[in-house]
């Protein structure tokens, strides 16, 4: 095989390698989804993260602050039906939400990068309720990085106490969570935590509800090293051809 041909197969072999562990870089990640946490009540709770998690805030590497939530699909304020349920999950039965006090500035802390999550508005009694926006910002030690502000629609909003038979309809119903895009977190650099902040209209406006919080695994993404090893591998293939075909010149004008 000549020169030309064992170079053009060596930047193959480099392109190859590169694609390969650039796809290992972005690829790794996982999602909490609320429905695995070891010790959850029933489905008509409302319970500290800690208790639902074995006494511990820190789930698969996330540890989230004490006023963080988790409530089932069948929770309602005030007591069974009629009175609606608080929140509806993205998916499974449980969901996080903000508690009551405070609302603002709930943080969780992890290196790895929040790439999506859903939220939605609750419900308080049916008077419609929940919270119209959230903001997540990413923090680390050099202080705040980047936020996210998503709008939460408000699918039935209260419409006052209709009578009989549509003293239901539009009335007193949670909201499907929508989803927030936040894989722009991902060219961030130093990310040790997430606050979450909400915007609120009225008393019956504090809250939200929010589910599958997924990841990108930090460990998998920091590979700052790996296109300068790549050049300075590239670098040495040019260097070593090169001094080939000059020695094979060199050869051919001593004959």
């Amino acid at each position: 095989m000549d020169i030309s041909g064992r170079f053009f197969r060596a930047i193959a072999l480099f392109a190859g390698i590169a694609s390969c562990l650039f796809d290992a870089a972005w690829g790794a990640g996982f999602t909490i989804d609320f429905d695995h946490l070891p010790t959850l009540g029933p489905t008509n709770g409302n319970q500290s993260f800690a208790d639902a998690n074995g006494g511990s805030n820190t789930f698969q590497g996330v540890t989230f602050a004490t006023n963080f939530r988790i409530a089932g699909d069948q929770y309602r304020i005030g007591g069974p039906s009629p009175n609606p349920p608080f929140g509806v999950p993205h998916s499974g039965h449980y969901f996080l939400n903000n508690g009551n006090t405070p609302n603002n500035d709930l943080i969780f802390s992890t290196v790895s990068v929040l790439t999506e999550a859903w939220f939605g508005r609750n419900e308080y009694y049916g008077y419609g309720g929940g919270a119209s926006s959230v903001t997540v910002t990413a923090f680390g030690g050099a202080g705040d990085l980047a936020w996210i502000t998503l709008n939460l629609p408000d699918t039935f909003p209260y419409t006052g106490n209709l009578p009989p038979p549509d003293d239901n309809i539009g009335n007193g119903l949670p909201d499907p969570m929508v989803r927030m895009d936040t894989s722009s977190f991902l060219g961030l650099v130093g990310i040790t935590g997430y606050r979450i902040n909400r915007f609120d209209s009225n008393p019956y406006n504090g809250n939200w509800v929010a589910d599958d919080f997924t990841f990108a695994d930090s460990v998998a993404i920091a590979e700052p090293d790996t296109p300068l090893l790549l050049a300075a591998g590239l670098l040495a293939l040019l260097s070593g051809v090169g001094r080939r075909m000059r020695g094979r010149l060199l050869h051919r004008r001593v004959r």
